[in-house]
């Protein structure tokens, strides 16, 4: 696979995935019960941070590996340095940000009142 078609494949995983989470899922989700629309926000946030964080890291990869440093205009050596702590700093926060997600998704969406 070329590299530029591989760099637009994980680009624009990234990018739908956003806009499906963002715009599209509470909207066509919003006509559930509460309860059952918790536990598919739960079941389904895990696999976009995960995917959302590979994404990131494969098109910093994928721009690193075809990009020699001796080549790049200014623009594009701020880039790198840029993205790295980006991808390390969503990968690190993932797992507690997909718990509290989840536990929000269980005690506010599902209408409960109190929740530990």
């Amino acid at each position: 696979m070329e590299k530029g078609l591989l760099h637009l494949l994980f680009l624009s995983t990234s990018w739908g995935m956003q806009v499906w989470a963002t715009f599209v899922s509470g909207r066509c989700l919003r006509h559930l019960p509460r309860h059952t629309y918790g536990f598919i926000q739960s079941e389904l946030f895990p696999y976009y941070l995960h995917i959302g964080s590979a994404c990131a890291f494969f098109n910093l990869t994928i721009f690193a590996m075809y990009h020699p440093s001796e080549l790049l205009s200014e623009e594009e050596m701020t880039q790198v340095p840029l993205q790295a702590p980006r991808i390390t700093l969503v990968s690190s926060r993932s797992p507690e940000l997909e718990q509290s997600m989840i536990e929000m998704c269980f005690c506010k969406l599902a209408g409960f009142l109190l929740c530990e």
